[in-house]
């Protein structure tokens, strides 16, 4: 019986040492100063970029587009967030493209299906890469708290329904982001 306990008592000490399969999830606190963070909150659970297996893609980018160019219209703006943690859930892509951003404030977001250029429509979702499935916003809102074309920084908030072609949906809320943007 001593031995019983001995191997009990020990089997309780390591138990607690182990890690879970899980990875550590820590959600970027709401910043103005391009600091490169994005996260939100897909049904419910922590969606934060990562990258990838040696770092092959990088898990945030935005592109802002403050005039036309030959590619973009004027006020072009694209946020993308990719999660390549393929053990979580929701790992994925969450994409939001909107046209006309010429500074701070609420714009409404949604995705516009047969875009003959993808560059000049309003777009975005999440693709859940478990699933390997499109979700493509249906409404939405994207506020910016700070654009800085001096600096080139953006930053803001976003909350959107996103659903597939079937109809099912999924919640994107609480977004948030604040990075330095590449563009002109």
């Amino acid at each position: 019986m001593k031995s019983f306990c001995v191997y009990f008592v020990l089997l309780v000490l390591t138990s607690s040492c182990w890690k879970s399969d899980r990875p550590e999830i820590s959600f970027p606190a709401e910043t103005r100063s391009g600091l490169n963070t994005f996260g939100c909150y897909i049904d419910g659970s922590p969606f934060v970029p990562s990258t990838t297996l040696f770092g092959n893609v990088r898990p945030i980018s935005v592109y802002y587009n403050h005039d036309s160019t030959q590619y973009y219209p004027a006020g072009f703006l694209s946020i993308n967030g990719i999660d390549a943690r393929y053990e979580l859930d929701v790992a994925g892509n969450v994409l939001i493209q909107k046209l006309q951003v010429f500074g701070e404030g609420n714009y409404p977001i949604s995705h516009v299906f047969n875009c003959i250029d993808d560059y000049r429509c309003d777009g975005g979702g999440y693709l859940n890469a478990k699933e390997s499935k499109n979700y493509f916003i249906d409404t939405g809102r994207l506020t910016i708290t700070r654009l800085d074309t001096i600096n080139k920084i953006i930053s803001g908030r976003f909350s959107f329904v996103a659903k597939d072609t079937l109809g099912n949906a999924r919640e994107i809320k609480n977004g948030i982001f604040d990075t330095k943007y590449v563009g002109p």
